[in-house]
């Protein structure tokens, strides 16, 4: 676990539960089913996480999950400092994203059903998105558009850049 440039989970949380530490990674959480969760970190800082809306925090920091109505299923996207940093968008609506050609894209639909386009300098294709499919695009994407089939569709958008992040 300690050797990865970035990697992507999913994981159910069916009580209060204490997350594990990653030290010099960086984190992205987001919920993607059920209600919100608050998120107590050791520091005293405290976040409520609700659906969709990703919350990035450094994996050094302890916390307990604290579920308010039931089980919860979440998205963590985990990057390590020594290689990449990055980034992660809920997208609900149609869109068009500008890439740069030096990241790697990662999409991840957790709900509904999406067309996705993908642009290169060299090419063009159509995708279709269900849930709990993904994309991984490597070096080379230019655009990306995004369309939702389905009413209640979400679309996660993680977007890798390479080399050392240092803050």
């Amino acid at each position: 676990m300690e050797d990865f440039a970035w990697r992507v989970s999913v994981a159910d949380i069916d009580e209060n539960a204490d997350f594990s530490e990653f030290n010099g990674v960086d984190r992205i959480i987001t919920l993607i089913h059920g209600n919100d969760i608050t998120l107590n970190f050791d520091h005293g800082q405290q976040h409520l996480l609700k659906p969709f809306e990703p919350f990035p925090f450094k994996g050094e920091h302890k916390l307990k999950a604290v579920l308010h109505q039931g089980g919860v299923r979440d998205l963590n996207l985990m990057m390590s400092r020594k290689h990449v940093s990055g980034s992660l968008i809920s997208v609900r609506e149609a869109t068009e994203i500008a890439c740069d050609p030096t990241c790697f894209y990662w999409l991840f639909c957790p709900t509904g059903h999406w067309q996705v386009k993908s642009e290169t300098n060299k090419q063009s294709s159509v995708w279709e998105l269900n849930a709990l499919d993904y994309l991984r695009f490597d070096l080379s994407l230019t655009q990306v558009s995004l369309k939702p089939v389905t009413a209640d569709s979400a679309v996660l958008v993680a977007t890798i850049q390479p080399g050392a992040h240092t803050e």
